[in-house]
């Protein structure tokens, strides 16, 4: 199993994902959508260092209309050369994805692969 966010970009310094995770021992699929902004006036890519990143996770409860979402985590990251295991790291952290379970990241212009140690 490969978890895949497909972060679509709403501006230059804003991205948003919405994924499903399927976990063990439940009945149904849960959905989320994840929100990466820079909190700064300085902003760069994923691939630039020292850039603050605010984050926000929700849990859409009825993802066959998209609609009502309930908030998960919200907090902020720096970047570095770590930027795709702190996201990994947040979303194991509140009960988003699976623990040792390997996830995709995809910009339009970039990819990485993680996994959730």
């Amino acid at each position: 199993m490969l978890y895949q966010l497909y972060f679509e970009c709403r501006s230059p310094y804003r991205y948003v994902a919405y994924f499903r995770a399927r976990k063990p021992n439940e009945l149904s699929d849960s959905y989320f959508s994840v929100e990466i902004a820079v909190a700064q006036r300085e902003w760069g890519t994923p691939l630039s260092t020292g850039v603050i990143y605010s984050f926000e996770v929700c849990k859409i409860e009825r993802p066959e209309i998209m609609k009502f979402y309930s908030l998960k985590a919200r907090g902020y990251f720096e970047t570095g050369e770590n930027f795709v295991s702190t996201i990994g790291q947040l979303l194991v952290e509140f009960g988003v994805l699976q623990e040792g379970v390997p996830f995709q990241i995809k910009f339009m212009n970039y990819s990485f692969i993680g996994m959730n140690a």
